[in-house]
């Protein structure tokens, strides 16, 4: 591991940290599945009256045998609300995370070993209340998209666009090509779209 840290104390309180780290091939596993093959990043934090934000920047990460390109990451606490941006998430690498760390109940685990969510996430928005985090607010550009049909739950294939939803609902804009969708629950057979546009 190599690392660089610069920090600011004001009287006995940290206030101000920023510098490197890079980890030489990292072998990191959850409940022994390696998922963390590379991370180095440039990052700052800093607090002030309870309040903190951290940034890395520059961010390369290979999760799962698959490199990310360079991300940046802005973490913000402020009060009751936790605060996340970002450039760029991959959903397969953050489904599999959540599928392994124990921060979900059982049906939301086998929710997401079922669909198999994979796809990009760019230019994501994430608030969450931490006081009752079912208080969410997502808003994000979305490539690719693909689920598994599993249970009600539709498969989707190749489909783009940009979504925004909070606890109560939900909006999708659409802009996809050569796309298709399985739904046994409606149609007999699936459905190519080679076009689709719309809310």
């Amino acid at each position: 591991i190599n690392y660089e840290i610069w920090g600011r104390w004001d009287g006995n309180q940290l206030t101000m940290a920023e510098g490197s780290i890079r980890l030489h091939t990292p072998q990191l596993a959850i409940s022994g599945n390696p998922f963390l093959n590379q991370f180095e990043t440039q990052f700052a934090w800093r607090t002030v009256n309870d309040q903190w934000d951290l940034l890395l920047e520059n961010l390369s990460l290979n999760m799962y045998g698959k490199a990310w390109p360079a991300t940046k990451i802005l973490i913000k606490n402020t009060g009751p609300y936790a605060h996340l941006s970002t450039n760029f998430l991959r959903l397969e690498d953050l489904s599999n995370l959540f599928i392994n760390l124990p921060l979900l109940d059982k049906d939301k685990q086998d929710l997401l070993v079922g669909l198999q969510l994979m796809g990009e996430m760019h230019d994501t928005e994430l608030v969450i209340n931490l006081n009752n985090s079912k208080h969410f607010l997502i808003d994000a550009s979305v490539t690719n998209f693909n689920t598994n049909q599993w249970n009600s739950y539709p498969a989707l294939n190749g489909f783009d666009g940009h979504v925004t939803f909070n606890e109560n609902r939900g909006m999708a804009a659409l802009e996809t090509r050569d796309a298709s969708t399985l739904w046994p629950n409606l149609f007999r057979s699936g459905i190519d779209i080679d076009k689709l546009t719309g809310t």
